[in-house]
């Protein structure tokens, strides 16, 4: 298979992962992207949209590969907390750039790095 084959592949893949609204948002980037008069104009276009097309086929690989090693690897940790705590959890995730994920499992690190 050839690196533009696997890339179809993977964009074939990552449009039937998306929802049907995402499909229609990529089918009428497309349909515009055929209306352009400029071959190279048109050819940049559409080799961006299938390059997003083919970065959904890749995290919809990803998804389904943690999904099938992470109860091997990851173990939940977690606790319960007021609401307005978890929001004010979420606004700080959000200003230092991070997901919430991240943002709670750095702050466990660091707490684990100073107690030892």
């Amino acid at each position: 298979m050839t690196r533009e084959e696997r890339r179809t592949a993977r964009f074939q893949e990552g449009a039937r992962a998306m929802t049907a609204d995402e499909r229609e948002a990529m089918r009428a980037a497309l349909d515009a992207a055929m209306e352009l008069k400029d071959p190279l104009e048109r050819w940049s276009i559409l080799d961006a949209i299938e390059g997003v097309g083919a970065a959904a086929g890749r995290s919809e690989q990803r998804r389904r590969s943690d999904a099938a090693t992470d109860r091997k690897r990851r173990q939940l940790v977690g606790a319960r907390i007021p609401s307005d705590m978890a929001e004010r959890c979420r606004d700080c995730a959000a200003r230092t750039g991070v997901s919430l994920y991240r943002w709670v499992y750095d702050a466990l690190v660091k707490a684990m790095e100073e107690t030892q």
